[in-house]
């Protein structure tokens, strides 16, 4: 994993096409950590009042989007990953004897688009009648609700 970018190199030229300060590219470091403007631009040095029009800012925009975009690009989390991590819950739940979150996650493994345990792939059901069942059947519902033929076992 890459070391994230600091406010230094930043200031220092290290994003294609974007210029900023140094108190500029605090605010991006800052706001990247949980996309506050207000607490990022006090910890930058602003107002915090400020943190708003710093966000408008075509560079500093320009900035936030570059890092994001290799965040993005970075980021190993695909459908393996989840996948084997939802076994590693199932069989760390069951250690510990947490059945229900061990149940939960086999679930959830069950339902992974490289699992598919609970989708049939193609059923197929023959239904034929036979008219002395179904006579059988209805003379049986009719004594059930008292319509027919009441029959005694003593």
């Amino acid at each position: 994993m890459k070391k994230r970018i600091s406010a230094h190199q930043l200031a220092n030229g290290s994003l294609p096409d974007v210029q900023l300060t140094y108190k500029h590219a605090l605010f991006v470091v800052e706001y990247l950590k949980d996309c506050a403007p207000r607490r990022a631009a006090e910890a930058a040095g602003f107002s915090p009042d400020y943190g708003q029009t710093l966000l408008e800012m075509p560079n500093i925009i320009a900035a936030i989007d570059y890092i994001l975009a290799q965040r993005v690009d970075e980021a190993v989390v695909n459908a393996d990953w989840v996948l084997w991590n939802m076994v590693d819950i199932h069989a760390i739940a069951l250690q510990r004897g947490q059945l229900s979150a061990g149940m939960n996650a086999l679930v959830n493994i069950g339902k992974h688009k490289q699992v598919d345990a609970f989708v049939a792939k193609e059923i197929k059901m023959e239904v034929s009648t036979n008219d002395e069942l179904l006579q059988r059947l209805k003379r049986g519902r009719d004594r059930n609700s008292g319509k027919g033929d009441e029959v005694s076992f003593f």
